[in-house]
């Protein structure tokens, strides 16, 4: 039994270190492109980049998925990518806040407290 643990734990091991070696490798790969474009390019992507997930995480509302897919138009391939990158963080972060927003209008509305909106936007600035 142990030896057949010691095989599937050197197995996790050395795929661990592949998907390290991998994210490892795309970022320095997206240093260098980024880097190789021009400061307007640069400027362009980001703008694509900032309004496509406004568009997909606070204008519908989709979940993280939804924006990898139908939004940026990317496949499977792009959801690891999309937790390397640290998008997944930056999507749960905006779909907390928003949910909570909607959890805080829909008590104001229950108990019926005047200015709710202008409350809820001095509350969360």
């Amino acid at each position: 039994m142990t030896e057949d643990c010691n095989v599937v734990q050197n197995t996790l091991k050395a795929k661990r270190d592949q998907l390290l070696d991998m994210a490892c490798n795309n970022k320095k790969a997206q240093d260098e492109f980024w880097n190789s474009l021009s400061e307007e390019d640069r400027l362009k992507a980001f703008g694509y980049v900032t309004r496509k997930i406004y568009q997909g995480d606070i204008i519908d509302k989709g979940s993280y998925r939804y924006v990898l897919y139908n939004v940026f138009g990317f496949g499977p391939e792009s959801y690891e990518l999309g937790m390397d990158s640290g998008y997944m963080a930056i999507h749960n972060a905006i779909f907390d806040g928003e949910h909570f927003v909607d959890q805080l209008r829909a008590f104001c509305k229950q108990f019926c407290i005047e200015n709710a909106d202008k409350k809820i936007q001095e509350f969360i600035l």
